[in-house]
């Protein structure tokens, strides 16, 4: 937490927020990690939406992972042989905004405001941008997430677009396979970084995508692990899908309509994971935890609620500490909550595991 002490204009003082209220380049994969979201069984890592605005997005299930044989200079009795990675599963917390024809990304554009924020007290993640378009308009998008508890596979988004006059969006929501492809990682020679496969990992089962609906499953190609993924889409401006594409590494659903002052677009996307072995098509299952959104964030909320009352630690006078001690509260319950007879996951699922193992702690600093 020592980057977010350091700098208070920044990173204001909420006891019970992690709150960022200006972006500045660098530091993104930290902040990745501060501003998290995860339940002990599936882990979302607090990337931006857009992929340019992200270091090193990716989402987790507790315990789902790929097999390798270890190779020894010599043989002796005892020596390991197998050894295990935590995979990227399928991310579906990935969108593209076009207005007027202007990809929006904070590199590029233009920012007037910018806050991003985890709620301890509801475990809800938002970030509202406000932009200026070089077509003149003046944009805010607001995205929202959080990961159900009573469904511990389940992950609800939302988007909401508002504009000060009339514009033209395209708005593309993709789900995509970090595993398979290319990542740019500037970390990748940190011994505490995990390793790569040298083939591909997940393995397509089934691929099937329509009106806005999305019902995928994968295997993995050595330790024969499944997941399966449904993912559903919702807008009140009651606007059918443009067009739907599916593919093994990257599926989206994509919108483009007039936007007006009047009233805001707003996009919600339930998504719903499921894992297991040997199973026909997990993607059912997945289809079967499909809840919607205002149904996992109340589910967050509660949970929330709930776990307040018995933990929460009260330092009176000591602003400076009370955040912290309620982030690390906080993070304890992200690592545990539903983490079953799968024990604390790797790094909480918040990140890839250290190669070789498949267990691991939290870390609260």
């Amino acid at each position: 937490m020592a980057l977010i002490t350091s700098d208070r204009a920044r990173f204001p003082n909420d006891p019970w927020q992690l709150v960022e209220t200006v972006h500045l380049p660098g530091n993104a994969g930290t902040l990745e990690t501060l501003f998290s979201l995860g339940n002990g069984h599936l882990g979302i890592r607090g990337a931006h939406w857009a992929a340019a605005d992200a270091e090193l997005p990716g989402s987790f299930i507790n315990g789902f992972h790929e097999t390798w044989d270890i190779k020894h200079a010599e043989n002796a009795y005892g020596f390991a042989r197998t050894g295990q990675r935590i995979l990227y599963i399928p991310d579906a917390n990935n969108f593209t905004v076009i207005v007027d024809g202007e990809s929006l990304s904070l590199d590029e554009s233009t920012v007037l405001d910018y806050r991003r924020s985890v709620d301890f007290a509801t475990g809800v993640y938002e970030c509202r941008i406000t932009w200026q378009c070089r077509s003149g308009a003046t944009v805010t998008t607001t995205e929202r997430r959080a990961v159900g508890y009573e469904s511990r596979g389940a992950l609800g988004i939302s988007l909401e677009l508002a504009t000060d006059r009339d514009v033209s969006a395209d708005v593309t929501s993709s789900v995509i396979n970090r595993q398979d492809q290319p990542v740019e990682d500037h970390s990748a020679h940190d011994p505490r970084r995990a390793g790569r496969h040298a083939g591909r990992v997940l393995l397509p089962v089934r691929l099937d995508g329509g009106d806005g609906s999305l019902r995928l499953s994968w295997e993995t190609a050595e330790s024969k692990q499944r997941i399966g993924l449904a993912v559903d889409h919702w807008t009140n401006a009651g606007v059918q899908p443009f067009d739907t594409q599916v593919h093994e590494d990257d599926s989206s659903v994509r919108y483009v309509l007039a936007v007006g002052a009047d009233e805001p677009f707003v996009l919600e996307k339930s998504v719903s994971y499921a894992v297991g072995q040997a199973s026909a098509d997990l993607a059912d299952d997945a289809e079967a935890g499909i809840k919607p959104l205002a149904d996992i964030f109340a589910e967050s909320a509660a949970h929330y609620r709930d776990y307040w009352t018995t933990s929460d630690i009260v330092l009176a006078g000591q602003t400076e500490l009370q955040q912290g001690v309620r982030w690390n509260l906080f993070q304890l319950a992200q690592a545990t909550a539903c983490a079953d007879v799968a024990g604390i996951p790797a790094k909480g699922s918040a990140a890839q595991a250290t190669t070789g193992t498949t267990s691991g702690t939290r870390r609260c600093t």
